[in-house]
């Protein structure tokens, strides 16, 4: 079994799914405004706007290794 804090679970949530969805929607409400309502563009260009996010995440997993630690407990007790 893997455990570790309950903070550090809802931390990763957080980084993994909350952070990067509002990335997307601002950036898309953003370049629709700005591409006159163009859905396509839009959202190709949201889309793009993730790939900074993930490579800044890239570039501090040594950060997020230090934070984030998991233990392996045996279920054999």
């Amino acid at each position: 079994m893997i455990s570790g804090a309950t903070s550090l679970g809802m931390k990763a949530v957080m980084w993994a799914f909350v952070f990067p969805f509002v990335v997307l929607l601002v950036s898309l409400f953003v370049a629709m405004y700005f591409t006159g309502g163009d859905e396509a563009v839009s959202s190709i260009a949201s889309l793009c706007m993730l790939i900074p996010y993930y490579l800044i995440l890239f570039f501090c997993r040594e950060k997020f290794r230090r934070t984030f630690v998991f233990v392996l407990e045996s279920i054999n007790n």
